[in-house]
């Protein structure tokens, strides 16, 4: 444990959870159907999310080596010490994550309901315990989300584009995009977008691992490369 500002921080990391992540995804795995296989990550989430508000305590988790959670106990926290929490999380979750300089990161509370989207019944209906779901609406606990995106996009899906003839397009805005723009020279009056922090996004909303994001990446590949074809049949 480690001494924040005006917060204590305890972090796990990835060794730490690895064990009992693995352990849990392989129960799931032999025992659930649909995507319920893929859900390892609903009960570290709900267990470290209450020991950080029955301790007070800002409780780090590494579930992936790419993805960081951070639970918050929020309740009574000013403006400043908030910000001062936030520097800190992120720079540790920085570092968990191999000393990445710019996390994507999000709100967990954004990603079981999007900005816009009357929270109160989505959370009433979602998953989550309802004691958790109340202290996140309350702002008791506040769950952020870190994720080595950039790694993430540079191992795992340039190099299956790049197999598949896609070119990724320049990205010309100063920030990380949050979607890939690709072309292929099968078809090159098209660009093809994929969205990958939609993605992350409903993972992180569904207490889903890393392979729900995996199975998504692989579906969209199929289909960028039926459209490929599709395309370059019609032009025929």
């Amino acid at each position: 444990m480690r001494q924040g500002v005006k917060t204590r921080i305890a972090i796990y990391d990835f060794d730490t959870c690895r064990p009992a992540l693995e352990a849990h995804a392989q129960e799931l795995a032999e025992s659930a159907e649909g995507l319920a296989r893929w859900a390892s990550f609903r009960d570290f989430i709900q267990t470290f999310a209450r020991e950080a508000v029955d301790n007070r305590t800002c409780v780090i988790g590494q579930f992936d080596p790419d993805v960081v959670f951070a639970f918050v106990p929020a309740e009574g926290l000013g403006a400043n010490d908030r910000e001062a929490v936030w520097v800190s999380v992120l720079d540790h979750a920085r570092r968990l994550m191999g000393g990445t300089a710019a996390p994507y990161w999000l709100d967990f509370l954004d990603a079981i309901a999007p900005e816009g989207i009357p929270k109160s019944p989505i959370l009433q209906n979602s998953w989550l315990d309802p004691h958790l779901a109340q202290e996140l609406q309350s702002s008791q606990v506040v769950i952020w989300v870190f994720f080595n995106a950039r790694r993430f996009l540079e191992a795992v899906i340039q190099p299956q584009l790049s197999k598949r003839g896609f070119m990724i397009l320049p990205d010309e805005s100063d920030e990380q995009l949050s979607e890939l723009r690709v072309k292929h020279p099968g078809c090159p009056n098209k660009v093809f977008r994929i969205p990958w922090n939609v993605w992350f996004r409903e993972m992180v909303g569904g207490g889903f691992n890393m392979l729900y994001l995996m199975a998504l990446v692989a579906i969209y590949l199929q289909k960028l490369e039926h459209a490929v074809t599709d395309s370059g049949q019609s032009e025929q």
